[in-house]
C-alpha cells in the first residue's frame, strides 16, 4: 500500500480564543497531504458517536500528524468535494511503514 497516491488540502486553525465568550477560531491556513484514501469498514461504526453515524465516512492512511475532534481544533480535508473532520487517529509506528490512519466524518455546511 502507498502512503502517497493522493494529495489532499488540510484546513487547519491557529491561535483561537474566546471574545465576548464565543469561540473565534483564528486563521486558518491550508497545508496539503499526501495520502492512500481507503473506503470506511461499517463493522467499525462503534468508533462514531450516534449522532454523526448517517454521515459519509472515509479512511486516510498517511505519515503526516493532523488534528483530530478530540483536540480543540480539529483539522479539516477538503475531499470529494466537500470538507471532512479528522475525527478519529490510529497510529501505528512499527519501524517498518510508520504511519497514521485517520477515520474522516464529512461535514455538512463546508
Amino acid at each position: 500500500m502507498s502512503l502517497r497516491n493522493n494529495v489532499l488540502k488540510v484546513y487547519r486553525n491557529k491561535g483561537g480564543t474566546f471574545v465576548d465568550g464565543y469561540w473565534d477560531a483564528g486563521k486558518e491556513y491550508v497545508l496539503q497531504m499526501r495520502c492512500s484514501i481507503q473506503p470506511f469498514d461499517p463493522k467499525e461504526i462503534s468508533f462514531i458517536p450516534e449522532n454523526r453515524r448517517t454521515s459519509d465516512r472515509v479512511n486516510i492512511f498517511t505519515d503526516a500528524k493532523l488534528f483530530v475532534s478530540s483536540d480543540e481544533q480539529p483539522d479539516q480535508v477538503e475531499h470529494d468535494g466537500g470538507r471532512w473532520e479528522v475525527f478519529k487517529c490510529f497510529s501505528w509506528q512499527n519501524k517498518v511503514i510508520d504511519h497514521y490512519r485517520y477515520i474522516l466524518i464529512r461535514l455538512e455546511n463546508k
